[in-house]
This record gives structure tokens, C-alpha cells and sequence, in this order.
């Protein structure tokens, strides 16, 4: 379980995304190359060369940290493709690059309705950061987008700080260093049935867990499957120390569910709705769910998601709890108002975010 839910509040906002205002100095062209995470190389009709660096945003330059990871990211969505130039305010950069909004003309895309610019989905995924410009009409929109990705650490702001361009001096600062999870074998458990008399009763579950397990019973008829999914296939659950953004995780080997420790002392019913999110994995899995598969990964997922918001619907109501006491408080409250608005929006998110990761296990 990733905690996602202010991404994926941002990732709504694309599909309401302000209209950049069509200028009479529209181009189109050609990406013949991109040469970082916000700047391209395109071809014009005469097949002239030049750089155009999209508008109210930067990158990491060659030499910084996570520069190759942008300019990859920007290249899937450019290379190659027949694209429009739109200028709103100046002209050029001091290098001489074209400062432009850029938008793929592809899939019914026209240069009345273009869509959405290169730079939104990069920004919403943490490849790039915004520079602001009050007099563009998108830099609102650039505003939250950037903010969903800073608030739950994705692409650069997994690991850095950004530099602007013209305050490098080095390698981009490192704000913490990655964790990994402690692996389950490395440290076998061997957690006792809670015993006769609760209504977990069976379940290895960490005694620091009884509560939200007792919350977990109190759910009523409609979740009476969570708690036989992880007795009935003898699944631990635990708690670890994880990476950082990720707040919990299923593994069939070593057959165990995992939260993160940090999250020992948040509310209980908030930890129920997390184990709900991984016993649903655990159903899913134990059942027959194609979820080795790149379609059942994202299926898992959605299920999760979807489940988890039920369970804090059915906690707290659809305004969520008030006042949030932590992180898990406020990512479980985001993920409801996704969920109430357009549930179809969880699952667009799911296949976006987890496109890489579902990728890796399918091809396991």
C-alpha cells in the first residue's frame, strides 16, 4: 500500500485541466530528441533543429541527480511525435531556447482542443518541479499538481531538494536516504493465535494490533470476510519498519502482512482500513486472483483502494474524520474524496502509478 491518495488528487485535476489560451504564434513540429526532463529538440518543416523548453517548468540539468530519470521520462512521452508549440508570454530563454507549452497531437488531439501538456503528467509524477509565472493560466493548476507530488515524495522528491538550473553547484542535496524494508526471512516470525474470545480469535496478529483488529470486527457483515482471510491462511500480521511512502505491503512468502511501525501509535480504526487495503491482496491472492499478470496486478490494486476507502466511509462518513491527527489520518481522507467524487479516477490512478511495479511482477 502505497500512501498515494494526494497524488491521486492531483492526477484528478488532469482530466479538469485549465485550457492554455491558443496565441497566434502556434507551431507545430517534430521531437527529434529530448534533452532533459524539460527541454526538447525539434525538427521544424524545413528540418531545422531547436531547443524548446516547456513553460513554467525545470528539470534537473546533466550532471544533477535524477537528470536521466526526467529526460527518460519526458522522451516516452515525445520522441518522435508531431506536436504543438503554443507560446504564452516571452519568447525565449536567455540560452535562445523557444519557451512554449508543448502538447502531443495524437489520439483526436487538434490545435483547437490539443489536451494537456507534456509537463502536467511529468510534473504530477515528480519528474519535474514548477517555476512559477502568475501571468500563465495554467500556473495554478501547475501549483497543485506539484503539490500532490511533493506531498507523497514520488520522482525527485523521493530523494532531493531541487536546485534551480542557475543555483547549481553540485550534485542535487540529498533530504533523507532511502530505507529499505527489513525482509521478513531475515527475521523469522512466529506470532501467537490471538486467543478464544475475541472476535480475532486465530489470527497471529501483533498484540500492538488488537485494537485495530477489534475495529476491524466492529465493521459489520459486509467486511466479515477480513478476518477469516487472515486466520483461515495463517497470514501474520506485523509490524515494520518500511520505506518511506510505502505504509504497508503484502508477501505470500513469508506469508505476511506488514505495517509500517511509524504508524504504531495512529488511530486504530486508521490502521484497520490499511490492513483492510492488504487483506484484500491476501483474499485475492489465496483465492485464484490472476495477480501475477499485469491486468490482475492493476486489478489488486483497484480492489485495495477501493476497499480501504469503504472502510474509513464506513468509520467515519463521507466528510471523512476532522480533525486529522497524522499523515495516514489525511491520506485515508484524500483517498475518500476520490472515492466519493469518481471512483473511476482510483482506477485511472492505479494504472498510472502503478504501471512500473506492476510491470516487474508480471515479468517475474
Amino acid at each position: 500500500m502505497r500512501l498515494l491518495f494526494a497524488a491521486v488528487l492531483a492526477l484528478s485535476t488532469l482530466s479538469s485541466a485549465p485550457a492554455a489560451l491558443a496565441g497566434a504564434d502556434d507551431e507545430e513540429a517534430i521531437v527529434a530528441a529530448a534533452l532533459s526532463g524539460s527541454v526538447i529538440a525539434v525538427r521544424d518543416a524545413n528540418g531545422n533543429l531547436s531547443p524548446v523548453h516547456y513553460l513554467g517548468v525545470e528539470a534537473p540539468a546533466d550532471g544533477q541527480g535524477y537528470h536521466e530519470d526526467a529526460r527518460l521520462a519526458n522522451s516516452t512521452r515525445v520522441q518522435g511525435k508531431h506536436v504543438l508549440l503554443r507560446r504564452v508570454g516571452p519568447d525565449r530563454l536567455a540560452d535562445g531556447a523557444r519557451v512554449r507549452h508543448v502538447f502531443v497531437l495524437e489520439g483526436g488531439a487538434t490545435d483547437d482542443n490539443p489536451g494537456q501538456p507534456v509537463a502536467a503528467s511529468l510534473l504530477a509524477e515528480g519528474q519535474l518541479w514548477r517555476v512559477a509565472d502568475p501571468a500563465d493560466d495554467l500556473d495554478g493548476w501547475y501549483r497543485q499538481l506539484e503539490a500532490g507530488a511533493r506531498a507523497t515524495e514520488v520522482g525527485i522528491w523521493a530523494l532531493y531538494t531541487p536546485v534551480p538550473v542557475a543555483a547549481y553547484f553540485g550534485t542535487l542535496p540529498l533530504r533523507r536516504p532511502v530505507e529499505s524494508a527489513q525482509s521478513p526471512t531475515s527475521n523469522p516470525l512466529a506470532i501467537a493465535p490471538a486467543p478464544v474470545g475475541t472476535p480475532w480469535s486465530g489470527v497471529r496478529a501483533d498484540r500492538r494490533l488488537y485494537q485495530p483488529m477489534a475495529a476491524l470486527a466492529e465493521l459489520g457483515d459486509t467486511w466479515s470476510w477480513v478476518l477469516p482471510a487472515l486466520r483461515d491462511n495463517d497470514v501474520q500480521v506485523v509490524l515494520g519498519r518500511l520505506p518511506y511512502r510505502v505504509g504497508g505491503y503484502f508477501a505470500p512468502e513469508p506469508n505476511i502482512v506488514v505495517v509500517d511501525v511509524r504508524f504504531a501509535q495512529s488511530d486504530p480504526k486508521a490502521l484497520a482500513a490499511a490492513i483492510v487495503h492488504e487483506t484484500t491482496h491476501v483474499r485475492d491472492y489465496y483465492s485464484g486472483e490472476p495477480v501475477k499478470t499485469l491486468e490482475g496486478c492493476f486489478q489488486t490494486e483497484i480492489r485495495a483502494y477501493s476497499n480501504q476507502a469503504e472502510a474509513w466511509l464506513r468509520f467515519y462518513g463521507p466528510e471523512g474524520k476532522h480533525p486529522v491527527v497524522d499523515e495516514l489520518d489525511q491520506n485515508l481522507n484524500d483517498l475518500l474524496v476520490v472515492f466519493l467524487k469518481d471512483r473511476t479516477q482510483i482506477e485511472r490512478s492505479v494504472r498510472q502509478l502503478y504501471e512500473r511495479q506492476c510491470a516487474r511482477v508480471a515479468s517475474d
